[in-house]
């Protein structure tokens, strides 16, 4: 799976994104293995925000640690009967609560960048609101030495879907918003970083779609 990563924030959230397929523990869903020449997430995680995160857990793990950072899995999804459905959505300037996933957001201001590319394709990353796709950014450049950000203030009460555009089509953070119906994002609740505001956390994204990945790291207030 090729991949970008974007970091958004407002609580320190990263949000990272690979293939799906199944659940590798309760709500959240199965991180496949990067391709030959690319970076796990854990390595993403390790370059960004310096040290060494111990992936001997796994692709899919919930979390990751370098010893004082800690990256945590926000679920994915819920179970209603058997059936995955959407929890409650994500808010930009809180911590994740219970019953959020990170399918749908709402609220804040985002400051969002590209911190990695693993992927041929053009990549662009932007959301969706009760409108079209509205790009934010082009990211450019390739591996680390990559760029493009951007920030953006949300309307209050408007939920919305993050997005990567470009080559291959447009992939969403809610899964049935998605052509294949698939899940193409994964987030992690950044915490331990120097700096932050007591009950505010870093998140890290990362979305995509097969042979696409952008990691972007979002931040707010």
């Amino acid at each position: 799976m090729r991949k970008e990563r974007w970091g958004i924030g407002a609580s320190s959230v990263a949000a990272l994104v690979s293939a799906c397929a199944g659940t590798a523990s309760a709500n959240l869903t199965t991180v496949h293995a990067p391709a030959a020449g690319e970076q796990s997430q854990y390595q993403i995680l390790s370059h960004v925000y310096g040290g060494t995160f111990n992936g001997a857990a796994g692709y899919s793990a919930p979390s990751y640690t370098n010893g004082t950072v800690t990256a945590t899995r926000v679920a994915d999804f819920f179970l209603a009967g058997g059936v995955p459905v959407p929890g409650t959505d994500l808010h930009l300037v809180d911590v994740p609560a219970p019953g959020n996933t990170d399918q749908q957001w709402v609220d804040g201001i985002a400051l969002a960048s590209a911190e990695a590319k693993f992927a041929a394709y053009s990549q662009k990353f932007g959301y969706k609101d009760v409108g079209s796709y509205v790009n934010l950014f082009d990211v450019t450049g390739s591996q680390y030495a990559v760029s493009g950000d951007a920030s953006h203030q949300f309307s209050m009460g408007v939920p919305w879907n993050w997005a990567r555009s470009g080559q291959g089509g447009i992939f969403y953070s809610q899964q049935l918003a998605n052509q294949d119906k698939s899940d193409h994002m994964v987030t992690y609740q950044i915490t331990g970083l120097a700096g932050l505001r007591p009950g505010r956390d870093s998140v890290d994204a990362v979305l995509g779609g097969p042979a696409r990945f952008i990691h972007q790291r979002l931040l707010g207030p």
